[in-house]
């Protein structure tokens, strides 16, 4: 008998990714300034690859806070994903994670990689 597991796969970046711009979030929603870009290679790699491979919970039924931060993963100058970034792990659904599509479906990536900010307790 042949068993085969599969990986969990979110299809969230069919490009790479070579930077990661952060600009902060609050009730407005994402502001315009950018406060960093991450451009790391390995960093973004380690975060690319623990959200393509993330299990994920739908918040569409919650209450939740919005996100500290708004990150907008991009190709060169192309915006290939956004998503929102918690400072502090967030546990919604039994999920425990940092990362969620809040303006789209709320769908939260139990994702727990952490990003320093300048000047934040992450």
């Amino acid at each position: 008998m042949l068993l085969l597991v599969a990986c969990q796969q979110n299809d969230l970046f069919d490009d790479t990714i070579s930077s990661i711009e952060i600009h902060k979030y609050d009730e407005l929603g994402a502001s315009d300034d950018i406060i960093t870009t991450i451009k790391d290679e390995d960093l973004i790699d380690d975060i690319t690859t623990e959200l393509e491979t993330a299990r994920t919970v739908l918040t569409s039924d919650l209450d939740i806070p919005g996100p500290d931060y708004w990150l907008i993963f991009k190709r060169d100058d192309e915006t290939v994903q956004e998503l929102g970034y918690y400072t502090k792990v967030k546990n919604f659904n039994n999920c425990k994670g940092r990362y969620i599509d809040f303006e789209g479906d709320g769908t939260h990536y139990c994702a727990t990689t952490k990003i320093s900010i300048d000047g934040e307790d992450s």
